[in-house]
Parts: structure tokens; sequence; C-alpha cells
């Protein structure tokens, strides 16, 4: 993705530097020279993205059979297993990629609406340079960023950010319903399953909320909760659903310094979760938005007296 990426970028600063050898950037022409500019990176943006999808469509369609072979080694492995687990059909496995919806859409809908916003706000860039009487190195400053802060303020590197975004929601959402449909094979031997959120400060509230937490196979929440969720699931077996002992978030979190917890959690909300002993999971609602300060002095407010007072 960030190659094809790259490879717009200097396609459309070489378009930059050829719409400008044919005269002023201002002047009688400067309207026809922008929609002739947009036409001429539009098509060039089309043909990168075609390719994209199409690369994008494949690697992760590897992917999923690669996940389902990898969850029934896990499982036959760690569970002592004695009978063959039944893997899901290719078609199945592909239809994961190509129709199953992700963040309210399917990946080819999200790839050709990146496209559209990308070409819009390049376009909005250069429309911006022009009416501003800037110079084709100003304008290619604005769409690729200054060296002083590494190029990370201009336009293409928010397109990259929002490519990568999308990169590593898909892939999470194809890894986890890879692994459910070897499991919707032999559900009656996977009856629950645990959400496993990462330990770190990057976590997001609705991770931290849901971490360690047992739900109902085929009934509960899965990854990507988000975008850029790095949350994963492990189905358990009868025996396993009955062991509740997990090192969750919010025991991890416990075990931080009190500057670490105000720098996840923020400073009001790391003295009610110290002195207000309020559990990680009751800082959010039912479905992982996080509660605002007063949300949580109503709806907590036992907790929230313990940690301030009346």
């Amino acid at each position: 993705m960030e190659a094809v990426q790259n490879d717009i970028e200097r396609q459309i600063t070489h378009d930059l530097s050829r719409i400008n050898e044919r005269g002023a950037w201002l002047g009688g022409k400067s309207l026809e020279r922008l929609h002739g500019l947009k036409k001429v990176i539009g098509e060039g943006l089309a043909e990168a993205h075609i390719a994209l999808r199409r690369d994008l469509s494949s690697d992760l369609q590897e992917r999923a059979k690669y996940q389902a072979e990898w969850a029934e080694r896990l499982y036959s492995g760690a569970t002592g297993i004695t009978v063959n687990l039944e893997r899901p059909s290719a078609a199945l496995l592909q239809s994961i990629v190509t129709s199953r919806p992700f963040q309210g859409a399917i990946l080819r809908e999200w790839a050709a609406k990146m496209e559209k916003s990308q070409l819009e706000r390049i376009g909005q860039g250069i429309r911006l340079g022009l009416t501003e009487g800037e110079s084709t190195a100003e304008i290619v400053m604005r769409l690729t960023g200054s060296g002083a802060l590494k190029y990370r303020d201009g336009q293409f590197a928010r397109d990259k950010r929002g490519a990568e975004a999308l990169v590593r929601t898909a892939a999470n959402h194809v890894a986890t319903q890879s692994h459910a449909a070897l499991i919707d094979k032999n559900a009656k031997l996977f009856p629950k399953y645990r959400w496993v959120s990462i330990l770190d400060r990057r976590t997001t509230p609705m991770c931290r909320s849901r971490d360690g937490v047992i739900y109902t196979t085929g009934e509960g929440p899965t990854p990507p909760g988000h975008w850029n969720c790095r949350s994963t699931i492990v189905y358990l077996s009868k025996i396993e659903s009955a062991q509740q002992d997990w090192p969750t978030y919010g025991k991890w979190l416990a075990r931080q310094s009190a500057e670490t917890q105000d720098d996840i959690l923020g400073k009001a909300r790391g003295q009610l979760f110290r002195k207000g002993e309020l559990p990680i999971d009751h800082f959010t609602n039912r479905k992982g938005g996080e509660l605002t300060l007063e949300q949580l002095k109503t709806k907590e407010s036992a907790a929230w007296e313990k940690a301030f007072g009346r």
C-alpha cells in the first residue's frame, strides 16, 4: 500500500511540474489548467487504486487461508482434540475478503471511498495554492509537507496514514473472521470465546473495557472494534470456559504508576480508577464508547464520591 502511495506522490509531483511549464499559475487560463491537472491526477489515481485493490484483495485472501489453517493447528494442539476439525471452504474464505463488511462497508467500498476522498483533498490543496498565488514548489510542499517536520504535515502523509488504517483494519477483520469460520464449523467444541486486547498506552477505551470478557460464540462482538483495532479473540473449550482468571487490561493498569494511569485515562479518570476503585469496564457504555465525566459522576456516584468527595 505504501509503495502504491509513493508512486502516486511521484506522479502527481511530476504532473504539477509539467503543467507549470505551460505558463504562470495565475491568469486567464488558471481554472482551465486546474481542471486539466485534476483530470490527469484522477486518471493516475484510478490506475493506481485498481492495482492496489487487486493486490490487497489477493493478499488478504491468502491471509484468510493461512489464518484458518493456523487456527486449526492452534486448537488441535492446545486442547488435545482428537477429532479432525472441519476447515471452512475456499469460497467462504474468499467471501470474507470480498463480501463481508467491516466498520460499515466491504473492502471494495472502503477502497473506492479512499480513492475519491484522496482526489478531492489533493484537488482542494492545488485549488487553494492557485487561489493564493503559490508557486509550483509551494503547492508541492502543501501536498508533500515540509522537511522540517519530516513530511508528516502534508496531504500525502495524511493519505498514507489513512491507507495504513484501512490495511490494518481489513487485515484484523480477515484474521478474525477466518478464525471464526473454522469455529463455526466446530461450534459445539468451543461454546465461548475471550476478547484479548493489547496491554499498552495505545489501547482504546473500547478495547480496555472488553479485554478478558468471555462471550458466547456467535453472539458477542468481535474485532475490529474500531479503525486500527489490534485486539483479537481466543475460543475456549468447555473446560476453559469455566476458568475466569485472566490478566485483563484493568489488572495490568492497576500495576502501573499513577502517572501512567493518568496518561492513559486522564487525570480525573485516573483518580476515579485508583481512589474510586472503579473497574475499567465501567468507563464505557455498552457499545464501548467512553463516558464523559458528567455521565460517570451520575452513573457511578458512589465511586465518584469515594474519589472526589461530595
